[in-house]
């Protein structure tokens, strides 16, 4: 035995005999599967195999446990009533929550979703407030896109919005056609298009309207 207890399994003695961790207290070792087993044998079936981590004071461990009447894996911390983590049998999967209802779930008060890219200082967040909710690009100089893969559809870009466009300079720059029951538009601000060679504009003030040409 290389540790306290060193457990060889039903195989015998090992082929591949490999090193254990220094500092392991329990090794367990096989030539094909090496399993440990926790068994609850509670008489209804519903009892619950628990593995605990924990140092020397007992408040502060961790756990790792299988829910049997709930057919549920849960992943802990400390006291908390409700597991950090909660894998179902169906393959959902929820962090604040031990019924999770889609594939991927958060619980929380103000639950916020972070994607962090490690190569640089961008990250993506997507965050409920009460009834509020936002997606925001929190990288320096960052565009957000929303689309079909490669097209871009539709663009946000130092304020601007595009659609249909991957760089939009203007407020809002659809490239193709756009429908709408109305348009209003401040009455110092013409309506332009052929790169603003082609123009309508007017004045509320002097109630006039004006169709021109620039230049």
């Amino acid at each position: 035995p290389e540790r306290t207890l060193h457990v060889v399994g039903p195989d015998g003695e090992v082929t591949n005999a490999v090193s254990a961790f220094t500092d392991a207290t329990l090794v367990v070792e096989n030539n094909d599967n090496a399993i440990v087993e926790v068994i609850s044998n509670s008489n209804s079936g519903a009892g619950t195999g628990r593995l605990v981590l924990r140092g020397a004071n007992a408040s502060n461990y961790g756990s790792v446990s299988y829910d049997s009447a709930n057919r549920r894996m849960e992943l802990g911390a400390d006291t908390s009533a409700n597991p950090a983590m909660t894998i179902v049998n169906n393959g959902n999967v929820g962090i604040g929550t031990n019924a999770p209802a889609f594939p991927f779930e958060v619980a929380h008060g103000t639950p916020e979703v972070n994607l962090r890219d490690t190569s640089s200082s961008g990250s993506l967040r997507f965050r409920l407030d009460g009834v509020n909710a936002s997606i925001t690009n929190h990288s320096t100089n960052g565009n957000m896109t929303m689309g079909t893969t490669g097209t871009g559809n539709f663009v946000f870009s130092n304020g601007n919005v595009g659609i249909g466009t991957l760089n939009p300079t203007v407020k809002l720059a659809v490239n193709g056609q756009a429908s709408a029951d109305s348009l209003s538009l401040a009455s110092a601000n013409p309506l332009s298009w052929g790169n603003g060679s082609a123009l309508i504009t007017g004045d509320t003030a002097a109630n006039y309207m004006a169709f021109a040409t620039a230049g």
